[in-house]
């Protein structure tokens, strides 16, 4: 089998250079293809960060990530002028109080003894507590968390962490108020770091949600992809609609109360900031939902073939203009089986009776309330079928297909169900490959690599006891 044999679908991140080596590769091992359509996978993983990280930092994320000019070595900084580290931080200032947070963990953390200085801060705020007989949720060893442009939910996780230790911050910035004097965090300033942290809450559970390996065809698959792109933007609009909320029945107050007019007419034209961090999320997930249009084959498919979501998912979600495209979806990808998968679709699966004997099996079997077969082919039967199991996530939706699943939708089936949701499996394997070279050991072949790893995640996964 040759290598262009075993060809599937790319998975990368949105940098537009993978666009480019996809189309190369499939250029030159498959030249009868003249779209990528079926062939190019976004890292879920990768658009959720970037939606954050616009939420956080603004819609124009890169031209601000350009404009640092000093980089992180470790947790400090060497061989940085004060001028540099004084411009840097000035541009993350500018970012209002994630920003000014920013500063103060990377100051916190840049020596030794200010670390020291912190963590005495923190010893003292629990002492105190002890005495008057209150509660922390924190211990002395607990520290700081500075955010990593290239780490998933690290600007989450260092929030919610500095909120935490909210008290023992404020201690170490009244210590070094002379120095971080254009850093020091107001009430308002914290309000709205814990608006963040609750803004921020839902990307953070589906990123970590969409990481696993999807062993049983879910927490990981990208037919989870258009369901989570979904289920962000709702969050994204509901909150911000309780924003617009909330502010016109503080302004209804006001305008009954004893003010001036003019007083009024300035608390008007004032901008919530989180309207706009709710705004920039949306548009960055509203950009590469649309791009999922492109790819149908791989996206609605892999939803379309979940025996629990089917047709019906979107019909319920794609509402509005976007129910006009249900059809089209629908006949585009019954147009891919039927010209890369109707004609091989009775080729012989392995014996399933063993999977009769599981319980689950027998639930995922039972048709007692299913329609008469009626004249459509195989992909109209299942696409408008009725879906399955409401309570999915116990089952596995592998097994339902060989079980259950119509024989030629099966391979198709497989083949769309095993595409992964983000790249995070291959990105472990970067890092343990990372920790299998070390200093002392860097002369490995590539060949001695490729069987330790292989034998490590057939360790893992159980696939060799």
């Amino acid at each position: 089998m040759e290598i262009q044999d075993k060809f599937g679908v790319f998975i990368g991140d949105n940098a537009g250079n993978v666009d480019t080596a996809i189309e190369a590769i499939v250029r030159r091992f498959r030249p009868e293809e003249t779209s990528l359509g079926n062939r190019r996978s976004r890292c879920l993983g990768h658009i959720i960060n970037l939606a954050a990280k616009a939420f956080i930092l603004g819609e124009d994320v890169e031209v601000f990530e350009d404009q640092i000019a000093v980089t992180l070595d470790g947790d400090g900084r060497l061989g940085i002028s004060e001028h540099d580290l004084a411009q840097e931080q000035a541009h993350w200032r500018s970012r209002g109080p994630v920003g000014k947070l920013h500063n103060i963990i990377v100051y916190i953390r840049g020596t030794p003894q200010r670390r020291q200085a912190f963590t005495r801060d923190v010893s003292h705020v629990i002492a105190e507590a002890k005495v008057k007989g209150e509660d922390v949720d924190f211990t002395s060893e607990l520290t700081v968390i500075l955010d990593i442009t290239t780490r998933w939910n690290s600007s989450y996780q260092s929030i919610q962490r500095a909120l935490i230790l909210q008290r023992p911050i404020q201690l170490f910035l009244f210590s070094f108020q002379d120095v971080l004097r254009n850093d020091l965090l107001t009430e308002e300033d914290w309000d709205t770091l814990r608006a963040i942290v609750k803004g921020l809450g839902p990307f953070h559970q589906m990123t970590k949600r969409l990481e696993g390996q999807a062993s049983f065809g879910s927490h990981g698959v990208v037919w989870e992809a258009l369901p989570a792109i979904d289920h962000l933007m709702s969050h994204v609009e509901q909150s911000r609609a309780q924003l617009i909320e909330q502010e016109e029945e503080e302004e209804e107050g006001e305008a009954q109360s004893d003010r001036t007019r003019r007083s009024r007419q300035r608390h008007a034209r004032r901008v919530n900031p989180l309207l706009i961090c709710y705004q920039n999320a949306w548009q960055k997930l509203q950009k590469y939902n649309a791009k999922t249009d492109e790819h149908h084959e791989i996206y609605a498919a892999a939803t379309l073939l979940n025996p629990c979501a089917r047709k019906r998912w979107f019909v319920k979600k794609w509402t509005g203009d976007a129910a006009g495209y249900v059809d089209q979806m629908i006949a585009k990808n019954k147009r891919y089986w039927e010209e890369n998968y109707r004609r091989n679709s009775l080729n012989e699966f392995p014996d399933v009776s063993g999977l009769q004997d599981e319980p689950i099996n027998d639930w995922l079997m039972d048709h007692s309330d299913t329609e008469e077969d009626t004249q459509l082919d195989a992909f109209e039967e299942y696409v408008n079928g009725r879906p399955q199991a409401r309570d999915w996530r116990q089952h596995n939706i592998f097994a339902w297909w060989l079980s259950s699943g119509a024989p030629e939708l099966r391979q198709w089936a497989f083949d769309s169900l095993s595409v992964p949701a983000m790249s995070a499996e291959v990105e472990r394997c970067f890092s343990k490959a990372r920790r299998l070279i070390t200093f002392d050991r860097n002369r490995l072949q590539s060949e001695s690599m490729e069987v330790l790893l292989c034998y490590k995640h057939w360790l893992d996964s159980g696939i060799l006891e």
